[in-house]
């Protein structure tokens, strides 16, 4: 068939898996790419693909459960589409490669960025902390000024040095977390946040409970949603840090009484540099936390509704 012949000479890899699991058509570039044995012709999927990761797919695929999927094999990026065709399944397999390098890239540059700006801003920093010291006050005032703005850039030096960090950081240097010591660190950092607005604050972690995580970025990650519970709570209002142990893992909550979030807009509040209706703050304190959620195995889920506060939810592993 003329159809079958075009399929054949595609630069992507085709393939067409029946209702049953077995492969119907294969086209020659997964041969190539050592995706796909020889003799495929009338054999199950799992006894046909050499890839792990390919036989994972098309299981899920035929289970109803997956669609698309990005992973990496000998040094080569594959993206996979799967999608519901009649009685058979469709698999498009792509290489991303030089994609993947790119976007790498393109994160390592704003690292290295980043990180080179930290200095000299420092220096300015230093200088204008050197000066207000010295000056009267009504030039005091204009060093204030610029003394905030220069804060606000550190914050967004900082941020995207983190968010590209996380990106690229693959090691994973987990230990045992005691949930109650580190989220009363967090909540003293914030203290004064917390009193000028008079907030009321309950913890309710299990003594002596622990978790499996990264000290350091969990830290950072708690203090990002107290920071949204502070910031859009009302005077007077309620936070709670509550969690509860589920089927070896640990969910934690933070909650608040604040003024919610808008429906329409939770499902892009974890998109970098995104501010809402309001525009307050940088944008990236959420898509940071929920970037280190993702680094743990997990995601950072919300509940909420306008005038009614929010909730923000993790789940982490048990230790």
């Amino acid at each position: 068939m003329e159809a079958l012949r075009i399929l054949e000479e595609l630069d992507t890899g085709i393939l067409l898996v029946s209702e049953k699991g077995e492969v119907e058509f294969a086209n020659g570039y997964l041969i190539a790419r050592g995706l796909l044995k020889e003799e495929w012709k009338g054999r199950r999927y799992y006894e046909a693909i050499k890839s792990m990761k390919l036989i994972s797919f098309i299981h899920d695929l035929l289970d109803g459960e997956s669609a698309q999927l990005e992973y990496e094999e000998r040094g080569i990026w594959y993206r996979l589409y799967g999608k519901k065709l009649g009685e058979l399944h469709l698999i498009h397999v792509q290489d991303i490669t030089e994609l993947k390098r790119c976007e790498i890239s393109q994160k390592e540059f704003l690292a290295n960025v980043s990180h080179e700006l930290k200095t000299p801003i420092a220096v300015v920093k230093a200088t204008l902390e050197t000066l207000w010291e010295e000056e009267d006050e009504k030039r005091k005032r204009f060093i204030e000024r610029a003394l905030g703005r220069l804060k606000e850039l550190i914050e967004i030096i900082d941020s995207i040095y983190y968010l590209t960090f996380l990106e690229l950081s693959r090691a994973k240097k987990f230990s045992e977390v005691h949930l109650e010591e580190l989220v009363d660190e967090v909540l003293s950092q914030r203290w004064g946040e917390i009193k000028e607005k008079d907030l009321k604050v309950q913890v309710d972690i299990p003594k002596d409970l622990r978790v499996e995580g990264d000290y350091e970025k969990l830290k950072i990650l708690f203090s990002n949603l107290l920071d949204n519970s502070i910031k859009y709570n009302r005077q007077g209002g309620y936070i709670g840090v509550i969690a509860r142990v589920k089927e070896g893992f640990v969910e934690v909550s933070v909650k608040d009484t604040g003024k919610g979030i808008e429906p329409k807009t939770v499902p892009f509040i974890f998109q970098p540099f995104f501010k809402g209706e309001d525009g307050e703050g940088l944008g990236l304190g959420l898509s940071i936390a929920d970037k280190i959620a993702r680094f743990h195995g997990t995601r950072v889920e919300v509940e909420s509704q306008s005038s009614e506060g929010t909730t923000f939810r993790v789940r982490l592993k048990k230790v």
